[in-house]
């Protein structure tokens, strides 16, 4: 049986619009998800996703980011203070 983060990550996958970058960025939100045990989001500074989801820098990051919301993926709640962590929710949760 397929579990929601496999479904949402072959759902990204699947999407023409997306590329490597956004199906890696996915792929980290799911796994530090589901490494927090949380079902709904996942509280994460930029670094540490983009370290997991090896994009290098803060510009492909942030568009990443912007398109997987757009995309209706997920939902970002950025926390305006650097060095905090922002909320991403999971869509469909």
């Amino acid at each position: 049986m397929e579990t929601q983060s496999f479904y949402l990550l072959n759902k990204v996958q699947d999407d023409l619009r997306a590329g490597p970058a956004h199906i890696s960025l996915m792929a980290a939100i799911l796994k530090l998800k589901e490494e927090r045990g949380d079902a709904y989001s996942v509280c994460a500074t930029g670094m540490e996703l983009r370290t997991v989801a090896r994009i290098g820098g803060k510009a492909v990051y942030y568009r990443v980011l912007k398109d997987l919301q757009r995309f209706g993926y997920i939902r970002y709640m950025p926390f305006h203070e650097h060095k905090r962590v922002g909320r991403i929710e999971i869509a469909g949760n």
